[in-house]
């Protein structure tokens, strides 16, 4: 696929992104991967809980997923999310 809007730091930037979301390296980002890689510990006791992992990711499950899950279903590619942001360019 071409990004013609992007720069090449930017496809970088995004990829490394990507693959640093992507845990079991299957091509896509998930929800739960999300989750993870979001995860905050809020109350500083050296634990990221459940109820951490929801509060802080919530809104990037619902940016991602909302906007950037280009074909519905559930998982974020590579491609949806350089093309996403190709467009939005």
């Amino acid at each position: 696929m071409s990004y013609p809007k992007l720069s090449q730091e930017t496809i970088n930037n995004l990829t490394q992104f990507f693959r640093y979301v992507d845990k079991d390296n299957d091509g896509y980002i998930t929800v739960s991967e999300i989750r993870e890689a979001c995860a905050v510990d809020i109350n500083n006791d050296g634990v990221i809980s459940d109820d951490e992992k929801d509060r802080t990711s919530r809104v990037w499950i619902q940016t991602y997923f909302s906007s950037q899950d280009l074909n519905h279903d559930m998982k974020v590619s590579l491609d949806e999310l350089l093309t996403y942001n190709n467009n939005s360019s």
